[in-house]
């Protein structure tokens, strides 16, 4: 093979940067636990029919069924391990970069279809979706697919022939994956579509069209399941609204968050831009690279502050190459040694602030499973299933159930979810009537802040603790200290149990004999007593700063079933109305004619001076009879959820 040639050079990078890719994506790809959104997609295949499967699996889910139909019949053929599961997506994502390439060289050149292939083979937005099993690797490779075929049906038709018709099916079946695959791949794939209508010439309009009726055509079946998406609330439940910043920080995110890909990036476009010397042609498909861009952007935005949140960088990676191609459309000359150069030089950039920078491989990307399981497993070997009670916060059992069972461990769990309210007096109950010297807690999705000091008031100590970005956590708590163990000190602690004369504001007329949780006194809040007494400092002067987390405690004795009565946290500046109220309800704690321990727990994520006053009190809003004694706040410079 001659090098020489720029078409033989263009091939023979072309195809290392396919091997590099391959690589990337191969690599670990099936060491890294499972996420949620893939261990939600094995829960949605164990059906025996598939009418069970349309009608348990994805009816109800929100997205087209094309990806769990696909799920659902890999699994029964291939098993549904991490290897198996994730294999044909790392594979579409290789095939994504080399059809990018394929179709940039039509559209720009060599140089730019380098380029552009480098980019997304190296940059760890594409990289990171095609090493799960959900819709967004997949739905790159899709619309690089359906790219590809449509530029062979409206840019470089073959009149004569029977490629055109090989080209007419291959549209039509990139179309329908497309249109299985994802909605946002789905608006893609109309706004690609309608864009061709407008380019059609009098020898490919008719096939052109009926191409595109065929796919229309090929998706009614699934009308009534979207149809029932359209009423599903969807993650607005849980996504918010996009600020109008939103598109900034979707390109940033694209680079890698990263300066000096940016710059990379940004100089090999002005670079070109200055030298360029474009045809009419690539004027057109400069402009139609960008509308690709922005325009699924821009409707996702729309939808998302008018109707139901649903914009996330994720749902537009289906177009997110397009940008690539407006960026490097500009260097659209023949391939040469200097060029070769750049690309090579450009993919280094890239793969260094992938690998080394962003520390890809070492990096938490998802929530943990695998490796919570694995603690688990440990400690129930280590110290016997009988001494450790367990407790965790998971989307669905299934989802810690699938490790544990390829552990071979069957640990029993007292409480799978902790939303808060009725869910911490639970995990209060199970906690009060433990009698094991250790106990289990994980989470994989969030729980509330208390949770933590909660279980620390009947297991002081910690033996273990794992944290995953505060994606997910495991911990094993003690009753008792051991050489193993530890018991955290907070930068700044203050306590009040009322046998002083600090009574923090409060009218010495409030003290209380007759029912006390330790000492002589307690504090008597009655419908004449609607606030408890209260501390106020400075954030400075107790060692707040931003990022801390505050944690109150105190014991509260009420003779209510359910109490309207809150803890608060306050932040203010001097006689300003509080820019951070937070509380937390004793009816989350309090069992009546007992004394409870009733908790707090708030990170300090705005401070605006370090003058600033915090206060922390007992609202007794409903006016009953309540009783506290020893108030305790921390404050910790190093937050523990």
């Amino acid at each position: 093979m001659n090098m020489n040639l720029p078409k033989n050079r263009s091939l023979f990078l072309a195809l290392i940067i396919l091997l590099l890719a391959a690589a990337l994506r191969f690599f670990h790809y099936t060491g890294f636990s499972l996420s949620n959104d893939e261990l939600s997609a094995l829960v949605r295949v164990q059906f025996e029919t598939f009418n069970e499967l349309v009608e348990k699996g994805f009816y109800v889910d929100g997205h087209p069924g094309g990806i769990q139909t696909f799920l659902f019949y890999w699994v029964k053929i291939f098993g549904d391990s991490a290897a198996s599961l994730r294999f044909p997506f790392v594979v579409m994502g290789v095939l994504a970069v080399w059809f990018s390439w394929l179709t940039a060289r039509r559209w720009f050149g060599d140089t730019s279809a380098l380029l552009i292939a480098s980019s997304v083979a190296f940059l760890q937005f594409p990289l990171l979706f095609s090493q799960i099993a959900r819709p967004y690797g997949a739905g790159l490779f899709f619309s690089m697919l359906t790219v590809y075929f449509w530029t062979r049906l409206i840019v470089d038709f073959e009149i004569n022939g029977i490629r055109k018709y090989w080209d007419a099916g291959g549209y039509v079946i990139a179309n329908v994956l497309m249109m299985y695959n994802h909605y946002f791949s789905f608006l893609l794939a109309s706004i690609i579509g309608l864009t061709g209508l407008f380019m059609m010439k009098r020898y490919n309009w008719h096939l052109y069209l009926i191409s595109g009726f065929l796919s229309a055509l090929l998706f009614v079946p699934h009308i009534p399941i979207t149809l029932n998406h359209l009423s599903i609330g969807g993650v607005g439940l849980w996504l918010g609204k996009p600020g109008f910043d939103w598109i900034f920080q979707h390109v940033f995110y694209i680079f890698n968050q990263s300066l000096w890909v940016i710059v990379a990036v940004g100089l090999i476009s002005l670079i070109g831009f200055i030298g360029s010397r474009s045809d009419k042609r690539t004027r057109a498909l400069r402009v139609i690279a960008l509308m690709w861009f922005l325009t699924p952007i821009a409707i996702g935005f729309l939808y998302s502050r008018w109707v139901n949140p649903v914009l996330q960088d994720s749902v537009v990676i289906f177009s997110f190459p397009f940008l690539l191609f407006f960026l490097f459309s500009f260097t659209q000359v023949t391939l040469d040694k200097h060029r070769a150069l750049i690309v090579a030089l450009l993919g280094m950039v890239l793969l260094g602030s992938t690998l080394i920078e962003k520390k890809y491989y070492r990096t938490q990307h998802f929530g943990e499973f695998k490796d919570v399981a694995k603690n688990i497993a440990a400690w129930d070997q280590e110290f016997g299933d009988i001494n450790i009670t367990c407790a965790i916060s998971v989307n669905n059992p299934y989802y810690i159930e699938y490790y544990l069972k390829r552990l071979q461990t069957n640990p029993k769990f007292m409480q799978y979810d902790n939303r808060g309210g009725s869910d911490l007096y639970r995990l209060k109950e199970i906690l009060e009537t433990s009698q094991t010297p250790y106990f289990v807690y994980a989470w994989t999705k969030s729980v509330p802040y208390e949770t933590h000091d909660l279980i620390r008031y009947y297991y002081p100590y910690i033996v273990k603790h794992f944290d995953y970005a505060d994606l997910s956590a495991v911990t094993l708590y003690a009753k008792e200290t051991s050489a193993s163990s530890s018991s955290d000190r907070p930068a700044f602690q203050v306590s009040n149990n009322f046998e002083t004369n600090d009574l923090w504001s409060m009218k010495e007329q409030m003290l209380d004999t007759s029912i006390v949780f330790s000492g002589r006194h307690s504090i008597l809040l009655n419908p004449e007593n609607e606030f408890g007494p209260t501390f106020q400092a400075a954030a400075g002067d107790i060692q707040a700063r931003e990022g801390c987390m505050i944690r109150v405690s105190l014991m509260v004795y009420t003779t209510t079933e359910s109490s309207k009565a809150t803890l608060v946290f306050s932040l203010e500046q001097w006689e300003q109305t509080p820019y951070i109220w937070i509380t937390s309800s004793i009816s989350n704690y309090a069992r009546p004619n007992s004394w409870s321990p009733v908790f707090l727990t708030t990170p300090l994520n705005k401070l605006l001076s370090s003058r600033d006053i915090l206060k922390v009190y007992l609202w007794n809003q409903g006016q009953e009879k309540i009783y506290l004694d020893d108030i305790r706040i921390d404050v910790d410079s190093q937050p523990m959820r």
